[in-house]
């Protein structure tokens, strides 16, 4: 065969290669491009769904902070509730917690300030939940263990949620396991996170902060950091100290490693 004819044959090969459509690769990547694109919209579809199977359980707040306070039993003087004076507060069980709630102006901005950088660093800016915080715990409890093994990686607004939704008016015997999240389950911590969402949408940060610090569990009966500051230094929220504040600030993340009556230091005349 001449080489002028091999040229031709080649050139008629392209021609109709060129005609025919694009190359195997080309198709193979578009191909592969797309079925990407189909597999992200479905999983966006997917997601989407769960969520609105979560939020259309989602109970708005206030109603809820208001069937956690009816046990409550007020004692005022004989003017009666109208006008008269509040002389105290009684509720049935002998281990009952204490709650004391107080408007967030009326708390220790040392507290404040020592809460948020110790609980939850990105609360101002976040959408309800701490996405670092997520996505470590998300490594902790599927790569390096099982789910439960690791940290919760919960903010600020999800402990509000599990302490007002998911464990509210606890007994004193049951905070520990609500706090440290021994029976913590994803269907739970899918369920913080929407309500989470959901919350952070109706309403600002301030609100949430002062619900939250009004909610906490403080270890023993105190629940509130207005009950806890009573409790364990005789004294009002809005009057804590710096080193106060830092002491019960910790509690919350590990009631019984940190709880002041539990970690008390004696001077050996004393022992």
């Amino acid at each position: 065969m001449s080489a002028a004819l091999e040229v031709r044959r080649l050139r008629a090969r392209r021609y109709q290669k060129k005609k025919g459509g694009m190359p195997w690769w080309l198709t193979a990547i578009l191909a592969l491009s797309l079925l990407a694109s189909l597999t992200a919209v479905l999983g966006i579809g997917t997601a989407y769904a769960y969520y609105q199977s979560y939020a259309k359980d989602y109970v708005p707040i206030l109603e809820k902070l208001e069937q956690s306070s009816r046990g409550l039993t007020e004692i005022y003087d004989r003017t009666g509730p109208e006008g008269g004076i509040l002389l105290g507060k009684l509720q049935a069980p002998a281990q009952a917690q204490l709650l004391e709630p107080v408007k967030l102006e009326e708390i220790s901005p040392w507290l404040i300030q020592a809460t948020v950088s110790t609980e939850d660093n990105t609360f101002e800016e976040n959408p309800g939940v701490n996405v670092k915080g997520l996505i470590r715990a998300a490594y902790e409890n599927y790569v390096k263990g099982t789910f439960g093994s690791g940290s919760g990686g919960s903010s600020i607004t999800q402990q509000l949620i599990k302490n007002v939704y998911i464990c509210p008016n606890v007994s004193a015997d049951e905070q520990t396991r609500c706090t440290d999240g021994a029976e913590r389950t994803l269907d739970r911590k899918l369920r913080e996170i929407v309500y989470a969402i959901e919350l952070t949408q109706d309403y600002d940060k301030n609100a949430i902060l002062e619900w939250y610090l009004n909610q906490i569990p403080y270890g023993g009966q105190y629940v509130g950091i207005q009950a806890a500051s009573r409790g364990y230094f005789h004294k009002d929220a809005k009057d804590l100290t710096l080193a106060e504040a830092a002491l019960l600030a910790g509690i919350p993340q590990t009631p019984t490693r940190f709880l002041p009556t539990n970690n008390c230091l004696r001077d050996d005349a004393d022992n």
